[in-house]
């Protein structure tokens, strides 16, 4: 097994920089974390052991990221809520990039739990010691300035959202008749489906469910619906919900 030199996320500005760029987006299968870097540039920490800095704030980042994995603002706080856990990760089943504390702090680092191999306390750091998977099967140990009992109740909070977003697949290939396991089989392959196709359909059918039962609550209460410029303002706001940091 071999390991990579130690990665100090509390001394930020002596760590070798592979490079300052835009050129670069974050996604579930290239990234190990992410963290502030600067007030406008993030640090990156990549599946390959490289530390880049995007010119871009954190904010602007994970925006960026919750746009392309399709991750919702609102869909997140629902499901934090189910849960009881106010500080919101970025959850697809079991993928989870995951706060290792409030975002309003300047030292919160969100990791790819999926990457993930072990953690423990460093008494001599008075820190949590990370070690994550690397793309070639190399183990990457990084100190992150947080304490266990928030890194593990973080932890468990996306694993939580993960299992209730499995166990929604599971009931829908049930309801649908779709065999435990068969993912290429859910798809007819004349559909001419490709996964931004699914993604449109999906969001159009959500919003229009949600504009109808607004609509029947209106009229059911106020005996008439609200105008066309309320469901525009709608729209937008559940449109923005998918880019959107918490």
């Amino acid at each position: 097994m071999l390991i990579i030199e130690t990665i100090d996320l509390r001394k930020l500005t002596t760590l070798p920089i592979k490079e300052f760029t835009n050129g670069f987006e974050v996604r579930w299968d290239n990234t190990l974390l992410v963290t502030r870097y600067q007030q406008k540039q993030t640090l990156v920490l990549t599946r390959y052991g490289q530390l880049i800095v995007l010119n871009q704030s954190l904010k602007k980042v994970l925006d960026r990221f919750s746009e392309v994995a399709g991750i919702h603002y609102y869909e997140m706080r629902c499901l934090y809520q189910m849960i009881t856990e106010r500080t919101l990760g970025y959850v697809a089943g079991n993928y989870a990039l995951v706060p290792t504390c409030g975002r309003t702090n300047p030292a919160v680092v969100y990791f790819m739990n999926h990457y993930l191999d072990n953690y423990c306390f460093d008494e001599e750091a008075d820190a949590v010691l990370a070690t994550f998977k690397g793309k070639k099967r190399e183990m990457i140990r990084v100190i992150i300035d947080t304490n266990m009992k928030t890194f593990r109740r973080m932890r468990r909070a996306a694993h939580d959202v993960g299992t209730i977003h499995l166990s929604s697949l599971e009931n829908l290939c049930r309801h649908y008749g779709a065999r435990k396991g068969d993912v290429t089989g859910m798809v007819r392959k004349s559909a001419g489906y490709n996964w931004r196709q699914h993604r449109q359909h999906h969001e159009s059918m959500i919003f229009q469910i949600m504009a109808q039962t607004v609509a029947a609550a209106a009229m059911q209460a106020y005996g008439e619906n609200f105008n066309a410029n309320f469901y525009h303002v709608l729209f937008d706001r559940y449109h923005q919900s998918n880019c959107r940091n918490s």
